[in-house]
């Protein structure tokens, strides 16, 4: 590569879709990471298995298996990472996946749980995205924008009714590109580790609600998946959501995030039965 083509890429950034990906339908996917002071909580803290998935996710989309259905897909991938506690920052920047860094900071516990400050980012993270595939110098054909979310707990900045609740709500709903009147959809799956389930953690109007039971009222129960009863460890919820993502990417948007996802557990627990392993994913 000249010395101008390489200072054009560096400028570019890693979220550049160069010409010769024009033509690969683009899928846009914000992971949302709770880095709260519980995920430090002993025994065997949260935030020790999440710095290690994050390596599995970041290594599984750089280097695919070869001939594989997500080495075949993987070109119209698009990650940006967010993480959050009393507030949400960037933790990886929109990025296609051949140019995932091989790591990122080391993340540590914090403090509170602002998961809608976290919702927040994604969603403008997502409208920046689209404005990019629909600049006229890009025209970049995309699919639904998916927010893959990962907590420990129930969140703290909001609650069901007040302002940035129903804010939120109706922005996951539908987004809208700047000077573009077409809506687009956003799918929210939310993943709560074995730590945060069955807490009750929050009184709505008398009623202590755990973080799942919040998540499920927010985007809907079906896009709540609970670890240590649906899956086993984060370690495999990202090897799990990989195969969701070559299943969304791969069918053009034809099969939905939580289909998609459901279908990836089914398999995998399919599997693990044929091979006589008791234990759950």
């Amino acid at each position: 590569m000249s010395i101008a083509k390489q200072m054009i890429t560096n400028l570019a950034g890693p979220g550049f879709v160069p010409p010769t990906l024009a033509s690969r339908k683009r899928y846009p996917f914000v992971f949302i990471i709770d880095v709260s002071g519980s995920t430090g909580d002993e025994p065997d803290p949260d935030i020790h298995h999440i710095n290690k998935s994050i390596s599995i996710l970041l290594d599984t989309l750089r280097n695919p298996t070869p001939s594989s259905d997500l080495q075949k897909q993987v070109d119209s991938i698009d990650v940006c990472i967010i993480c959050y506690s009393a507030t949400a920052r960037e933790l990886l920047p929109w990025s296609i996946a051949k140019n995932l860094p091989p790591a990122v900071q080391t993340l540590t516990p914090e403090s509170s749980t602002s998961t809608g400050a976290a919702i927040e980012m994604a969603l403008q993270q997502i409208g920046d995205r689209l404005r990019y595939y629909r600049d006229p110098a890009n025209n970049f054909a995309s699919g639904m924008p998916h927010i893959i979310h990962l907590t420990d707990g129930a969140m703290n900045d909001m609650k069901p009714g007040d302002a940035k609740w129903n804010t939120i709500k109706q922005r996951l709903d539908n987004i809208n590109g700047a000077n573009n009147t077409e809506k687009k959809s956003v799918t929210m799956l939310h993943f709560v580790s074995p730590k945060g389930c069955d807490r009750e953690r929050i009184d709505i109007n008398g009623r202590m609600m755990t973080g799942q039971q919040l998540l499920a009222e927010l985007t809907g129960k079906d896009t709540v998946f609970e670890m240590g009863r649906e899956i086993g460890s984060f370690e495999t919820l990202i090897k799990l959501i990989t195969v969701a993502i070559t299943s969304i990417t791969k069918n053009y948007g034809g099969v939905g995030a939580v289909d998609a996802m459901k279908s990836a557990i089914d398999s995998a627990a399919i599997q693990l039965r044929t091979n006589n392993v008791t234990n759950i994913l």
